[in-house]
């Protein structure tokens, strides 16, 4: 009777030895690891990218450093599935650059606490020809805008390629990386020259701000100080005066022609969302309430919440893509300093598991009762012989 337990016994110790071995390679290599917590984390609802779990996050705010990307001092780790986005364009990650202000889509693991990219949009702000250079107070204009230069500095990082102040002139074209301080003026945190097409009257232009008025008769439409014909007048339906837009043209003979007008949104991912997000405080035009880059700002510390502040935003991203706001909080300002560190952040060194005090349980083998097998005797006929 005691053949038949002993048989489950033996089961029972060898699915152990094999989980236990599994068990040593998977935690031996950071790969397995990895494709293992991807194989159990299952698929995201919406994306179409499979594989990835965890609590969504997006992030807006300065690129500060490679190793994978740091945005608001939070690492987000990229691979071959993470979609990169230069204006709305298929790039890659190496068009990014330190200063650039980006919005990042991403999962955030709780058990390990690495965030991995799905998806990162980088637009330029503003993009337009520079009307005026004001290098005694940091300033330069374009499509009506100011643009403080605040402490742009040379650096030989690769990945920073800023211009400084003295190397712009009239007429250039200038794309800009930064943060909207309301009412038409903003804080560059990196510029860029672009190539001027042959004949100046096509250069391309990127307008964000608030919209002033519409003429849906006329098909025009005023955004802080300037007026822009709109080439299909059917994009102004659903624009609205005191909303945020974006404006993407050229520079038509006498006028700016806009060849895509859209509402303003920065928040990427979906409602529910944790948020995380840089950018200055200011008050709506013709209002009490305060905004951070087109966003109201609504549930945050009335302490820390003061117009003109820099500060750096925790909460949810809502149903609208507007932002709840849990946590608020001062942070340096890029025109007082730079708010991105000038060379690369090293990606830390993730910790090293010790091993040394993991106990393995000792494994007996099994006592297995064998069966005495008796020889038959076997009786031969004697053959008698001749």
């Amino acid at each position: 009777m005691k053949a038949p337990g002993g048989f489950k016994s033996l089961r029972f110790w060898g699915a152990a030895l094999a989980f236990l071995l599994l068990s040593s390679c998977s935690t031996s290599s950071p790969l397995a690891s990895r494709n293992a917590d991807l194989a159990l984390a299952g698929g995201i609802g919406g994306t179409g990218i499979s594989g990835i779990g965890g609590t969504g996050i997006t992030a807006y705010g300065i690129v500060q450093g490679f190793g994978s990307i740091f945005v608001n001092g939070r690492e987000y780790f990229l691979d071959e599935r993470t979609e990169v986005l230069l204006n709305g364009m298929p790039a890659r990650e190496s068009d990014l650059h330190i200063g650039d202000v980006v919005a990042v889509e991403a999962r955030l693991d709780a058990r390990s606490g690495h965030a991995r990219t799905l998806r990162v949009h980088s637009d330029y702000q503003l993009q337009g020809l520079v009307e005026r250079v004001d290098r005694e107070n940091g300033s330069l204009e374009l499509l009506g805008q100011t643009i403080q230069a605040g402490k742009l500095l040379a650096s030989q990082d690769p990945r920073y390629q800023t211009l400084r102040l003295e190397d712009i002139r009239a007429g250039d074209l200038i794309a800009m990386h930064g943060f909207v301080r309301g009412n038409g003026a903003w804080t560059a945190t990196r510029l860029t020259r672009l190539d001027i097409p042959a004949t100046k009257a096509a250069a391309p232009f990127i307008l964000r701000g608030t919209v002033r008025a519409i003429d849906t008769q006329k098909a025009v439409l005023q955004v802080g100080q300037r007026e822009i014909a709109v080439a299909q007048p059917q994009q102004l339906k659903d624009i609205r005066i005191g909303q945020r837009v974006v404006v993407r043209g050229r520079y038509a003979p006498g006028a700016l022609q806009a060849l895509r007008v859209r509402p303003e949104h920065i928040l990427i991912g979906k409602a529910g969302d944790q948020v995380e997000m840089q950018g200055y405080l200011y008050q709506q035009p013709g209002s009490r309430q305060l905004v951070s880059n087109g966003i109201p700002v609504g549930a945050a510390d009335a302490a820390q919440a003061k117009a003109g502040s820099f500060v750096t935003m925790q909460g949810t991203l809502a149903p609208d893509r507007g932002l709840v706001i849990r946590r608020i909080e001062l942070s340096n300002s890029p025109l007082d300093t730079p708010a991105f560190p000038l060379t690369p952040v090293r990606r830390p060194a993730l910790p090293v598991q010790d091993r040394s005090g993991i106990q393995r349980p000792e494994i007996q083998r099994p006592d297995i009762l064998r069966p005495q097998i008796q020889r038959p005797e076997i009786q031969r006929p004697e053959t008698p012989r001749p």
